[in-house]
């Protein structure tokens, strides 16, 4: 794929990018953001995104959301992510506290206007209902996007968004999947490996 849109961090220190590769790299954790810093000073194709995703906010110190900021603005092209919500997990994180931590990083990244990347399951109705009721919003990406066309039809009224996939998603046969690259514009649609670094 010419460019990742969506990756992770690499599980082991042993590992090689191609000089061309380029692509987003996300922190999901306070605990990665300093690797991810390190990584981005080491390879010029990094797109560095720090976040705290939904499955790992119970792990957040009290200070997070200022030591999420520091790495955000210190870090030259960083942008947001990957945050969201899940009702998969909501059993061991509850959902209201995933809409808290979620709702001040999209605050965050409005307030100094940098992309965030999104990760919702199963959350499509309490999604649509924060963002409509949010009032600045920052440019979103949704990775391995799971929604309907009609889903993403609304989201594109609401913020200016795009959309990643996954080579599986989109090679599938699904009507679901063929009817939302029909119905999402080319330059909206990405790929993505949502995979670590170097697997």
């Amino acid at each position: 794929m010419d460019f990742d849109a969506h990756a992770h961090l690499p599980e082991g220190s042993c590992f090689r990018l191609p000089e061309e590769w380029s692509g987003v790299v996300c922190a999901v954790r306070e605990s990665e953001f300093e690797a991810l810093v390190r990584l981005t000073n080491a390879y010029s194709g990094i797109i560095p995104a720090f976040g705290l995703h939904p499955w790992f906010i119970a792990e957040r110190s009290e200070s997070w959301l200022d030591n999420l900021r520091c790495f955000l603005e210190k870090t030259p092209r960083a942008q947001v992510g990957e945050i969201g919500l899940d009702k998969a997990r909501a059993d061991a994180v509850s959902l209201g506290d995933q809409q808290d931590v979620f709702f001040a990083q999209l605050q965050l990244a409005a307030s100094l206007a940098l992309p965030a990347h999104i990760h919702c399951v199963r959350a499509w109705n309490e999604m649509l209902t924060l963002l409509r009721t949010t009032p600045q919003l920052p440019k979103l990406h949704f990775h391995a996007f799971s929604g309907s066309a009609e889903i993403a039809q609304e989201l594109m009224r609401i913020s200016d968004v795009s959309f990643s996939f996954s080579p599986r998603q989109k090679k599938s046969a699904s009507e679901k999947i063929q009817k939302l690259l029909q119905n999402i514009p080319h330059d909206r649609i990405f790929s993505e490996s949502d995979a670590p670094l170097g697997s």
